[in-house]
C-alpha cells in the first residue's frame, strides 16, 4: 500500500488496510531531528528533517537512494504525486534563526531529488499539501490558503482567512475541508471558492480534518472534540482537558483522538466513549490505524500499539527522545521518526 501523503490518503483517516503482526525492529537510520512524517511509495520512503534535508530511502535495504539539501527547515509532511515530491518550508522554526528571506513550496523529482520548481510564500508553512486533480492546496501562517498548479508552482487562487492556518487540507468529494486559527472550519471547492464555514469554540491549530463516510472529525486548541456532517453542521461535541494538536483517525466506525492531556480516546459514530488510554506525556503525533490496531507515538518517547477494540497495550517500543512525527504503515512495515534523530523501521 502507498502511504503517499500525511495521514495516508486525501481523506486523512490515517488508515491502512494492511495488518501489522508481531513487530520487530528491521533497521534504523540516522537522519537528524524530524517533525515531518514519513511517506512511502513504490518501496521508497521519503522524509524531511528539521534542517531541510530530504531523504529517499529504500525500505527493504535501508539504503539512502538520494538526499537533497534545501537548507531551510521543513516540518510539514511531503506528498508524492506523478513522480514528484512536494514539500513546504517553515523558515523560523528554529528559534533565533532565519534561513531565507521567504518560505517556499518546493517540487522535487522523486527519482533523483532535483528541484523542479519552487514558489515563494510569505508565511511559514506547518500544514502538509494536498493535490486534487490539477490543483495543489496548502495553508500558511500568513492566514492564507493557496492553490497552485502542481506542474509549475504557479499560484492560481489565494483564499484569505482571518488568522494563521496550521491545519492541513482534507478532501471531501470535490472540495477541501480545512481549519484556521480564526476558529472557523472551511469547506472550499476546487476552484478556491468558500462554500461554507462553521465557527467552532477556538483555534483549529495543527489538527487536520478526518473525513469519514458520514462525518468530519476535528479537534481544537481548547480541547473540544467535534463530529460534523458533510455540510459542516455540528453533530456532537466532547471535551478534552487540554489542546488537541494531533489529527484524528478512523477505522471501521472506531474514532480515535490523541490529545495533549496524555490520553488517547476512542469513540463510536454516535459519540459514545468506548475506551481511553493514558501515557506519561502528551500526544502531538497523529495516530495510524488498521482494522485491529492503533499505533501512536508520545512525547514520553515511546511508540505504542493498542488494541483498537479496548485500548490495551499490544506492543511498546522506547526511543531516546520525544516523538511528534506521525507513524506511517506500508508494506506491512511501520515507520516512525523521533526527535532522537533516528528513523525506526519495524516489520510485522
Amino acid at each position: 500500500m502507498r502511504w503517499s501523503m500525511f495521514r495516508a490518503d486525501p481523506t486523512r483517516k490515517g488508515y491502512s488496510p494492511e495488518e501489522l503482526g508481531e513487530l520487530r525492529l528491521a533497521w534504523i537510520k540516522k537522519i537528524d531531528e524530524c517533525v515531518s512524517s514519513p511517506i512511502v511509495s513504490d518501496n521508497v520512503l521519503y522524509i524531511a528533517n528539521m534542517f531541510g534535508i530530504v531523504y529517499a530511502i529504500d525500505i527493504n535495504t535501508s539504503n539512502i537512494i538520494w538526499r537533497s539539501e534545501l537548507r531551510i527547515p521543513i516540518v510539514s509532511s511531503p506528498i508524492i504525486h506523478n513522480n514528484t515530491i512536494y514539500l513546504a518550508t517553515f523558515n523560523t522554526w528554529i528559534k533565533g534563526m532565519r534561513f531565507k528571506d521567504t518560505n517556499y513550496i518546493i517540487a522535487l523529482n522523486a527519482e533523483e531529488g532535483r528541484v523542479r520548481w519552487k514558489q515563494s510564500i510569505n508565511g511559514d508553512i506547518f500544514a502538509s499539501p494536498l493535490i486534487i486533480d490539477d490543483t495543489l492546496f496548502i495553508g500558511s501562517l500568513d492566514g492564507n490558503i493557496y492553490t497552485l498548479d502542481p506542474s509549475n508552482g504557479e499560484i492560481k487562487v489565494t483564499i484569505h482567512t482571518n488568522d494563521a492556518v496550521w491545519s492541513s487540507p482534507s478532501m471531501l468529494d470535490d472540495c477541501i475541508v480545512i481549519g484556521s486559527d480564526d476558529n472557523y472550519l472551511y469547506k472550499i471547492d476546487k476552484n478556491g471558492e468558500i462554500i461554507q464555514r462553521t465557527r467552532l469554540d477556538s483555534k483549529i491549530r495543527s489538527c487536520t480534518p478526518c473525513i469519514t463516510p458520514n462525518s468530519i472529525l476535528i479537534g481544537t486548541f481548547d480541547g473540544m472534540i467535534y463530529s460534523l456532517d458533510h455540510d459542516i453542521n455540528i453533530k456532537w461535541v466532547k471535551k478534552s482537558a487540554k489542546s488537541i494538536l494531533a489529527s484524528p483517525a478512523y477505522s471501521n466506525e472506531y474514532i480515535i483522538f490523541a490529545t495533549s492531556d496524555n490520553n488517547v480516546y476512542c469513540f463510536n459514530e454516535s459519540g459514545n466513549k468506548l475506551w481511553q488510554f493514558t501515557s506519561n506525556n502528551q500526544f502531538w503525533a497523529s495516530p495510524a490505524v488498521t482494522d485491529r490496531y492503533v499505533v501512536i507515538s508520545s512525547l514520553d518517547a515511546s511508540i505504542y500499539m493498542l488494541n483498537i477494540k479496548n485500548g490495551s497495550i499490544v506492543w511498546k517500543f522506547p526511543t531516546m527522545d520525544m516523538i511528534d512525527s506521525s507513524p506511517c504503515i506500508s508494506n506491512n512495515m511501520l515507520f516512525v521518526a523521533s526527535r532522537d534523530g533516528i528513523l525506526y523501521a519495524f516489520k510485522g
